[in-house]
């Protein structure tokens, strides 16, 4: 079992690789989101000082929408983080450092997804935060308010509450279970093809990643799309008296798929995951 994993190795082997994530990404972690977001300010405060004889005020700009730039600005980072940070391990001259450390295969990728999954998300995350509060502070842009985790929930629960409508409280579930297990499943497909590729390795996942997207969306037609546009031509055939049950025929649809999805992207992750195992444990260079 020591030589599978052992405890004090592995918070060795942690230690070593969020040193070495830090040294190789992390200044591009810290900078790059509040940069994004004061890119933002500006634009916006540009834009005001131009039409503001048309509006007579600034345009806010609010922490929820603040939010969203965030995770996309996230999203595309975690694409490069990914190269950034284990790129390495591909290249004869500098993975020598990775495969003389005294570490087991399983205790190296659970390292390296640890930092992956977890470090690197919080680290863009709270760096964005500490930007966007410093730009907030000086009204820059139209940003009002502050991300504060309390007052985004409530913001998003006043949406929900605007738009809930019966039936729809197992649709949004398991939306939200889906697109948390889709983010990993794709997190997973970067990690691996970071590991994998060679060379042009950006530009190669984006390649990859498209292309299965256009075969995986030609499937999900095939299967599906005869289903939905039975269910869309049953809607126009529908009298007054049924249509008060339409709603529930869209909602266990869309229920069913997002189930459909869900399962699809955690056996994905599983297999990626085995994928990316098995690549560290070849890896030579």
């Amino acid at each position: 079992m020591n030589d599978i994993f052992s405890f004090k190795r592995f918070g060795r082997t942690l230690r070593h690789d969020i040193i070495g994530t830090a040294n190789r990404a992390g200044l591009s972690m810290l900078l790059t989101p509040a940069i994004v977001l004061l890119a933002v300010a500006l634009v916006m405060q540009l834009y005001d000082l131009i039409f503001m004889y048309r509006f007579g005020e600034e345009i806010p700009v609010y922490p929820v929408a603040r939010f969203v730039i965030l995770c996309i600005t996230h999203i595309i980072l975690m694409l490069f983080m990914a190269t950034s940070s284990f790129g390495h391990l591909t290249d004869r001259r500098n993975n020598i450092t990775q495969l003389m450390l005294p570490a087991s295969t399983l205790e190296k990728f659970l390292s390296i997804t640890i930092i992956y999954y977890i470090f690197t998300p919080i680290v863009i995350f709270l760096a964005g935060w500490a930007g966007d509060t410093l730009i907030a502070l000086t009204g820059l842009g139209g940003f009002t308010g502050y991300m504060n985790p309390a007052d985004m929930a409530h913001s998003i629960d006043k949406f929900y509450g605007e738009v809930f409508v019966p039936g729809m409280a197992s649709v949004l579930n398991h939306a939200l279970w889906s697109w948390i297990a889709g983010y990993f499943m794709v997190a997973a497909f970067v990690l691996l093809c970071a590991i994998l590729f060679k060379s042009y390795k950006v530009l190669k996942t984006i390649a990859v990643y498209l292309g299965l997207s256009l075969v995986l969306g030609n499937l999900q037609t095939i299967f599906f799309g005869k289903k939905v546009l039975f269910l869309m031509e049953g809607i126009e055939t529908q009298s007054a008296e049924q249509a008060e049950y339409i709603p529930m025929q869209i909602f266990d649809t869309a229920d069913k798929l997002l189930q459909y999805g869900l399962i699809f992207s955690i056996v994905a992750f599983i297999a990626l995951s085995i994928a990316i195992y098995y690549r560290l444990r070849t890896v030579k260079s």
